[in-house]
């Protein structure tokens, strides 16, 4: 048998192809009129022809493609007539049909099979590289990215001891569609025959030989089969394992919890119990996250120690029990149902603190319940008492029961049905309770969307969320992928920021600084265990980082307060650091990934979808700067106050990308097939200069021009591709697309020297605006160029201070424009405009802000206007309108339709109290103070932090915002509130008066200061 690669040698190959030969040979159906299965008579060999092809390409003929093929000669004798015939093929088993076609003059059948290899019970698959990827085969799909067909067609010739194959043929096609593209963005077609040319008489007698089955024909891939992107994956060099014992990780903090994030082995479980048996949080914590990022189900019995609820986890602090819950969440995937009924009973626990139970809520409803524990949910929650947890999972049944992701219906429809038992309890509860928001996009022609999604936690404040989860998680086809998540826990912050009544918008700079100061001091008032702030972030399902803010972090920085001869010596070795210059280069590797999908073909080759990538991000700062103030021995820190700073900072942020994709026949000994590669380029330079009074409590900042550079440049190619896997740098290659146009550069020019000519060619007027000029042009593979121009002024100055925005194009004959301007009309409005087409004509949408008075409290008033608009735009904003109703009700807003003039829209925004927002579009008074609203906005929301609690009658309405009904003891003080740290430094305590009249009796015992 001999092999032919295109764009390659040809070269030997071996004989391995004879099993499915011989099974092509015997794959045919049984017919009642004929004996159609096929004779071989042991007096005879028969000699076939056989030939094989397989292209990878595009769907159209035009374009160059690589293919394989084979060619060879088939010996059939000493065969016996007894075969037993197994349905399942290489593929696996698949759906089969077939017809069966009859030639009675020329004594002959035709038999033809066709498989749907979409439609398979044990379908023969491999999956390199998906552990970020949540698959979801339960998940009703109606198309798929890569669809299969194979179609067998054998004609027979009927003869006196049977029926005998005197051709057969095959036809397999994959064909791949990424975005359910209609015709297919790639296509993979294999074809093979197998002709009779030849009968010859045996002299011999040959005896019966006994056949033995040997199972399926299922197909096997290679153990190590090399990624098709040689030159972008690189194996794992051995020298790089057991990063843990190394005496480099063992010595340094960061790299000790790095690697043990990374690692996800067996000794996770030792550092666990190790830890546990020593009580040692942090490294207990630290075991918690590695163990959750490894997903592994046999983790489950050592994370059970440390879950609310068991005997040995009572000791343990409420962060651990949290991170315990967390590191449920990838074993979740194997073993939903478990982790899904334990996370249950702990978020049915009264006994737990709220965030704990919120925690234990979000990895239940991540398990996908079905509806009989949706529903034990919502019965439990009609009895709960803490309405913040009450409303969270409320609010999570309710976000989920919108639907909009294919993966997510069968829980939609649960939680559709839990929200309708409960809505009339908690429809009202929204504002200043804990919740969960969600935006959902997705697009059922390219079978792709996402989600974005916020756990807040509400519990001490209203304003400000003592804890929150925000992530995204991207869906496609059948899958789903975490891609970012990111957690703060501000339970300290907001403990301490409660205390505070101090005015910091009315201090002078020093003044804060000192309040700052003695903010931190406070920090000894909470308890030793409770941190300030905890985070920690995710990428693709793996913590990746995580941290705390605590008592023993806060220790050098409040003894730098607090010890001036320490701050000055500091202070002034900045200062000088300061003014030498700072510089600082960071390269780090920002995502390396490698996905594979590999299935068979009917030439018995593996046939591959393959996508891998690497990014790298690079940072450069270099800052120089000037301080008025003195360095000398006489310096002071109070002189910094009234000191005058000047510093020089260029930064330069670049992120480079190389995609690679690749489709084709993948073997140890040879590749074949197509690769398309992607390679993208960002960069961000920034030149500024900065000048800060600190007296006047001033700061001008004016950008400095910079020299023509590439901010963004994306370059495609797509190639034909074949190469020996012995001499893999010598891959042959051929452009499929010579002419494809593809964007090439973006590139930009900051050069002061343009910009005259760029405002008057833009369309910008202005006696001598200050601005910038941008230079866009694409370069096509053909080398044919298209330029714009981006014009921006900026005059700031003038009695109506406006920045104006232009994008021309250089070429045409219509001169195709996008125009925008924004203007401050007085202190209290604001207008806007954005016009595109032909000299900015064709399409406008204008706005106007104002800000003022609505019923005393204040308010901005939002005016939109658009005169003529495209379809597409109309379209788009009619769906963004089926959003406001949802939007309104998660915001606290009470949502109503008033009729308005055709193509105008109008809204009022007036912040009523601390807490709460109107919408309003009613009558509205201009504010005379003007535009002071920045400044009224934050003490407002600062003055929300100040939380109460109030006693009336027999009515009591704690610092969270619930009342209940409390008859208090005749004669017995009762505590309405208290310093809950070990120092007890306050405690207000009433009694009912002897006197009805009189009311009741309020006791306040203060510690000695």
């Amino acid at each position: 048998m001999t092999a032919q690669v295109f764009l390659f040698t040809p070269f030997s190959f071996t004989s391995k192809m004879l099993g499915v030969i011989v099974a092509l040979l015997v794959a045919f159906a049984g017919s009642q009129k004929y004996n159609l299965e096929p004779g071989f008579s042991n007096s005879k060999t028969y000699l076939y022809r056989y030939g094989g092809l397989i292209l990878n390409g595009l769907p159209e003929s035009d374009f160059k493609k690589s293919g394989l093929r084979l060619t060879c000669e088939v010996e059939v004798s000493r065969v016996s007539q007894e075969e037993h015939i197994l349905k399942p093929r290489i593929e696996g088993t698949c759906l089969t049909k077939y017809i069966i076609e009859e030639d009675r003059e020329n004594n002959q059948a035709t038999i033809s099979q066709t498989r749907d290899l979409n439609n398979c019970t044990d379908k023969v698959v491999k999956n390199v590289g998906m552990a970020y990827v949540r698959p979801c085969p339960t998940c009703p799909v109606k198309a798929r990215n890569v669809a299969g067909t194979v179609v067998l067609t054998q004609k027979l010739k009927y003869m006196g001891s049977g029926a005998l194959i005197i051709r057969a043929e095959s036809q397999q096609v994959y064909e791949i569609s990424p975005f359910n593209e209609p015709d297919g963005t790639a296509v993979m077609e294999a074809r093979q025959h197998l002709t009779l040319i030849d009968v010859e008489h045996n002299q011999e007698r040959i005896p019966e030989i006994q056949l033995e089955n040997h199972g399926n024909l299922y197909y096997q891939f290679a153990e190590d089969l090399p990624p098709m992107a040689l030159h972008l994956i690189k194996p794992e060099s051995p020298e790089a394992r057991d990063l843990i014992a190394s005496p480099g990780v063992q010595k340094s903090l960061l790299l000790y919890k790095l690697a043990h994030l990374a690692y996800g082995s067996m000794p996770l479980h030792d550092l666990a119990t190790a830890a546990a048996n020593k009580n040692h949080e942090e490294d207990i914590v630290l075991a918690l996250k590695a163990i959750g990022n490894a997903g592994e189900p046999a983790s489950f019995k050592y994370i059970k120690r440390f879950l609310p609820g068991s005997s040995a986890a009572n000791t343990f602090s409420e962060r651990i029990h949290g991170n315990a819950i967390r590191a449920l969440r990838k074993i979740a995937r194997k073993e939903a149902a478990k982790v899904g009924e334990t996370v249950f009973q702990i978020f049915l626990d009264r006994s737990l603190q709220p965030w704990t139970r919120m925690m234990a809520c979000m990895v239940f409803f991540e398990t996908k319940p079905a509806l009989p524990l949706v529903m034990a949910m919502a019965n439990f929650l009609q009895k709960e008492s803490s309405l913040q947890v009450a409303n969270f999972a409320y609010s999570h049944m309710k976000v989920l029961a919108v639907g909009g992701i294919p993966q997510l219906e069968n829980l939609a429809t649960a939680c559709s049905i839990a929200v309708k038992l409960l809505s009339l309890r908690f429809d009202q509860r929204i504002l200043g309770y804990s919740k969960v928001i969600q935006i959902t996009g997705y697009n059922s022609n390219y079978r792709a969307g996402a989600i974005g999604r916020l756990y807040l936690n509400l519990h001490n404040s209203p304003a400000l969320p003592s804890s929150f989860v925000a992530k995204i998680r991207g869906y496609y086809d059948t899958s789903a992928m975490d891609i970012v998540e990111v957690a703060f826990q501000l339970n300290g912050l907001t403990d301490l920021l409660r205390g505070q009544d101090a005015p910091f918008a009315q201090y002078s700079t020093f003044k804060k600084l000192k309040e700052f100061g003695k903010l931190l001091h406070g920090w000894k008032e909470l308890p030793s265990e409770k941190p300030l702030l905890l985070s920690y972030i995710k990428l693709f399902s793996h913590e990746i980082a995580y941290g705390s803010v605590d008592k023993e972090l806060l220790q050098p920085i409040m003894k730098f307060l607090t010890k001036p001869e320490e701050m000055q010596v500091l202070l002034q070795q900045m200062m000088t650091l300061f003014q030498k210059g700072l510089r600082s280069k960071w390269t780090h590797p920002v995502w390396v990934g490698e996905l594979r999908h590999m299935v068979p073909t009917v030439l018995g080759f593996p046939l591959e979808f393959g996508l891998y990538s690497a990014s790298i991000m690079h940072t450069a700062a270099n800052v120089k700067g000037h301080i008025s103030a003195p360095l000398t021995g006489t310096f002071r820190p109070e002189q910094l106050i009234e000191a005058k700073v000047q510093f020089r900072t260029d930064i330069d942020i670049s992120v480079h990308t190389h995609v690679v994709a690749t489709m084709g026949i993948n073997t140890p000994y040879f590749q074949n097939g197509l690769e398309f590669h992607a390679k993208f380029n960002a960069s961000l330079p920034v030149k500024f200069d900065a000048r800060i009074d600190m007296k006047e409590e001033s700061l001008k900042l004016e950008t400095i021009p910079i020299q023509e550079t590439e901010l963004l440049a994306a370059r495609t190619k797509l190639y034909a591709i074949s190469r020996n896997m012995d001499e893999p740098d010598l891959t042959k290659k051929s452009p499929v697309l010579p002419q494809v146009a593809g964007l090439d550069v973006f590139n930009e020019q900051w050069k002061t020297s343009e910009s005259e000519r760029g405002f008057k060619d833009g369309g910008i007027k202005g006696s001598n605006p200050s601005g910038l000029v941008a230079v866009l042009r694409t370069i096509r593979d053909d080398e044919m160029l298209t330029w714009f121009r981006l014009a921006l002024c900026a005059d700031l100055h003038s009695l109506k201070p406006t920045v104006q925005v232009v994008m021309s194009d250089f070429q045409g004959s219509r001169q195709m424009k996008l125009c925008a301007d924004v203007s401050l009309l007085d202190s209290q409005r604001a207008e806007g405009a954005l016009k595109w087409g032909q000299d900015c004509q064709d399409y406008k949408i204008a706005t106007q802000v104002t800000y003022g008075q609505y019923g005393g409290h204040p308010a901005m008033q939002f005016k939109l206007e658009w005169p003529k608009i495209p379809s597409v735009v109309q379209a788009a904003a009619r769906r963004l309108v089926t959003y406001i109703p949802g939007i309104a009700y998660v915001l606290g807003f009470i949502q109503k339709q008033q009729k308005n003039p055709t193509q105008e829209a109008s809204v009022v925004v007036a912040l009523t109290s601390p807490q709460i927002c109107q919408q309003q579009t009613e009558e509205f008074a201009m504010q005379p103070h003007g535009w002071s609203f920045i400044s009224d906005v934050p003490p407002a929301i600062l003055e929300n932090l100040k939380v109460h609690c109030s006693v009336s009658q027999d009515t009591v309405r704690t610092f969270n915002d619930v009342s209940f009904n409390y008859t208090m003891p005749e004669h017995d003080y009762q505590i309405l509130t208290q310093d809950c740290s070990s120092e007890l430094k306050f405690q207000v305590t009433a009694k009912n008066s002897d006197n009805p009249n009189e009311g009741k009796i309020i006791h306040i015992t203060l510690a000695n200061q």
